[in-house]
């Protein structure tokens, strides 16, 4: 029996199309600090980054486990701007931020300054609680410093988030996450 070509078209469009939705689901990690520092001062955002290392198990677990989840990347995202820095290769970072041991997140404004240092929970739900808990500090700072943030407001794209745990928005409004049932 031959094979019709559109319905092999249709197969294959189907497939790339899930295997997109997928994608978009899960963090897309920045490489680059500097980079992902600039882009958060764009986008109104804050720096997470997430050091681990290939030989660790508990950082391979969190991969599969937490960072896989759907809807996890659109609510992190929408408040920060997610790096991924092996430990191997930035070590003198890691102890810049007072990270110790790994899987570790470290919470920055996009100047660099650290908001917090935190190992990373084992589950989407207590990850975007101690991420709250780190735009909440973060919204501290912003409005002791006030003067210096006038005018500083979301744009519209960044408060357009509809994810099951969506984060906040990084501006000094108070506002906080439920996380997910």
């Amino acid at each position: 029996m031959r094979c019709r070509p559109w319905i092999l078209g249709t197969v294959l469009v189907l497939h790339f199309v899930a295997l997109s939705s997928t994608a978009s689901a899960q963090l897309r990690w920045q490489s680059d600090l500097e980079q992902a520092q600039a882009l958060a001062a764009q986008t109104n955002r804050l720096v997470v980054v997430h050091f681990w290392a290939p030989w660790c198990q508990p950082c391979l677990q969190l991969d599969r486990n937490v960072f896989s989840q759907p809807g996890l990347g659109q609510a992190v995202e929408s408040s920060f701007v997610p790096v991924k820095l092996n430990l191997d290769d930035y070590p003198a970072l890691a102890r810049e931020y007072g990270v110790t041991g790994i899987p570790a997140d470290v919470v920055l404004t996009p100047s660099g300054a650290l908001v917090e240092t935190m190992y990373s929970p084992p589950t989407a739900d207590e990850y975007v609680r101690k991420l709250n808990g780190a735009y909440t500090r973060a919204q501290a700072m912003v409005a002791q410093s006030a003067p210096v943030q006038q005018g500083y407001q979301a744009s519209p794209a960044t408060t357009a988030q509809a994810a099951p745990y969506q984060a906040a928005p990084y501006q000094p409004a108070t506002q906080q996450v439920a996380p997910p049932t």
